[in-house]
């Protein structure tokens, strides 16, 4: 699966979680949604999973492939922590989010010692150890590749504890959403920043793993 049509798909999942047209409510937890002629979008909340199926209606009759897939999405809201001590911070679409420094040593620590006790293999317990000289400043996150700086963005986004604000506003959003995904071919994490009005803006999308 070449990445340009996972990029594809990811930016349908957040078109169609955005929009809604022709909408047919089957049940209190199921949804139908159509995407003009060519897709079906079916959603079903069980618990904290949700479950989308989306189907193309044109499939293998017009076009010679079927497109039809099916993605489990569940969700983590990462509270902006006003309080926290901002000595580790990066820029993301005009936002800074700060940490404290020795929480997210701790935080890498513990990463640590759970892929060692998981007996994983050593280029990934190294890439965290490099994390762990990044947050203590002993190296520059810019010094690594893109790849490596979007997993540990995303890593320290989904589980560490930070405040957010606007560079140029000083607005402080109310959170973010973690929203991981997996497909038969994919997997990954997309990243929201909740406004205190609500709105939802997309930060980035991470490919965790693909076929």
């Amino acid at each position: 699966m070449k990445q340009p049509l996972i990029n594809f798909i990811l930016l349908g999942l957040i078109i169609t979680g955005c929009q809604t047209k022709n909408t047919d409510t089957v049940s209190n937890s199921t949804r139908v949604q159509f995407q003009g002629d060519s897709m079906k979008i079916e959603t079903e909340v069980k618990g904290d999973l949700t479950i989308k199926r989306i189907t193309d209606l044109h499939g293998i009759a017009e076009d010679g492939f079927d497109n039809s897939y099916e993605v489990h999405l569940r969700y983590r809201e990462k509270i902006n922590n006003k309080s926290v001590a901002s000595d580790f911070n990066f820029i993301l679409k005009g936002y800074k989010f700060s940490f404290d420094r020795s929480q997210a040593t701790d935080f890498i620590n513990k990463k640590i010692d759970e892929l060692t006790a998981a007996n994983e293999i050593p280029p990934i317990i190294e890439e965290y150890e490099q994390l762990r000289s990044i947050a203590k400043a002993e190296k520059d996150i810019h010094s690594f590749s893109q790849q490596k700086q979007e997993h540990w963005i995303a890593d320290l986004l989904t589980y560490g504890e930070y405040s957010i604000e606007n560079i140029n506003s000083q607005d402080q959003p109310k959170s973010v959403l973690v929203e991981f995904y997996d497909i038969s071919f994919a997997g990954g994490r997309d990243f929201y920043l909740i406004t205190n009005k609500s709105d939802t803006i997309i930060l980035f999308s991470h490919n965790d793993w693909q076929k």
